[in-house]
């Protein structure tokens, strides 16, 4: 399929006012970012896209965010409209519910990069983070220019030995050390475990599911053992509702150890499904143990780290 079929294949957009068709973007220098708004690797490269998109939007650059769900309430429409205000994303996003676009690209990644010449012919691809000067550069090839490179402050970064990305769920998850007592997609009673870097632990009653683990309890706990200096979880709970923080069994603090999401006492306050910035070290520690109280009703998706 020409690229820009394969591009216009959805019918549902962001921050456009109406569906991108192939005429809209023949003769343009591309750049395609296949992300999901609840991915950490997307999310640290968005400085750098909006970045560029700010700097050559009106020298003949146009970046299009397809936005493929990798949980399903990623594929709800007001939650990506949520995350692409928060994110300060101005440049078109294609709603790529079914993978039409992801499919038709053979993509595998998120996020992946495609820059598109004049000529509708790709040029050249990235897949996760880094390696923005050689992007930037390549645009800049294609658009005729020699400039500074842009300069992106405060950029969530990675961090070398950090405990890798961790899903929740029976089909990728790893270092479950509850196996003994699993049983997949019906409510089950699970003896919380001491963990090392990188396995976790649930503990209470808790219906593990393919794609994550569902809280049936109140106070339910999930256990990680982690590397980093700062640690997301992509979960949602019902409206209002808490879940407590505890590492190393001291409350989390915000002033002292709390990632963004974290109010006093160590609390987060559900308020939509997405990922929630937990832990904020003040240097990156290692074999660290983090507990998380939950709500009944609670579901929690994938631990990631940061540097």
């Amino acid at each position: 399929m020409p690229i820009y079929q394969a591009l216009t294949q959805t019918k549902e957009w962001l921050n456009t006012s109406r569906p991108l068709t192939p005429d809209d973007l023949k003769g343009r220098v591309l750049l395609v970012d296949f992300w999901t708004y609840s991915c950490i690797n997307c999310i640290r490269t968005q400085p750098y896209l909006n970045a560029w998109y700010a700097k050559y939007k009106d020298k003949g650059l146009l970046i299009v965010g397809v936005h493929a769900p990798e949980f399903e309430f990623e594929k709800n429409i007001p939650n990506v409209e949520r995350a692409v205000q928060d994110e300060k994303i101005e440049y078109p996003v294609a709603m790529d519910n079914d993978y039409a676009t992801w499919n038709s690209f053979d993509n595998h990644y998120w996020p992946a990069k495609y820059l598109i010449n004049q000529d509708g012919q790709i040029i050249y691809t990235h897949f996760g983070e880094g390696d923005y000067d050689e992007i930037e550069q390549k645009i800049q090839d294609l658009l005729g220019l020699s400039d500074k490179m842009v300069t992106v402050n405060g950029a969530l970064q990675a961090q070398a030995g950090q405990t890798p990305e961790t899903y929740l769920g029976y089909e990728r998850g790893r270092n479950f050390v509850n196996q003994t007592e699993f049983k997949a997609d019906q409510p089950a009673d699970y003896t919380i475990h001491d963990v090392t870097d990188g396995d976790w632990s649930l503990g209470g009653t808790w219906t593990v599911g393919p794609m994550g683990s569902v809280s049936e309890i109140d106070g339910a706990v999930l256990r990680m053992g982690f590397s980093a200096k700062e640690v997301y979880l992509v979960m949602y709970g019902p409206k209002d509702s808490v879940a407590t923080l505890k590492v190393n069994g001291k409350a989390v603090t915000p002033t002292i150890n709390g990632g963004a999401d974290v109010a006093a006492g160590g609390r987060v306050h559900f308020d939509g499904a997405r990922l929630y910035k937990l832990i904020k070290m003040p240097t990156f520690t290692e074999n660290a143990t983090l507990d998380v109280v939950l709500p009944k009703g609670a579901t929690v998706n994938a631990f990631t780290f940061g540097g």
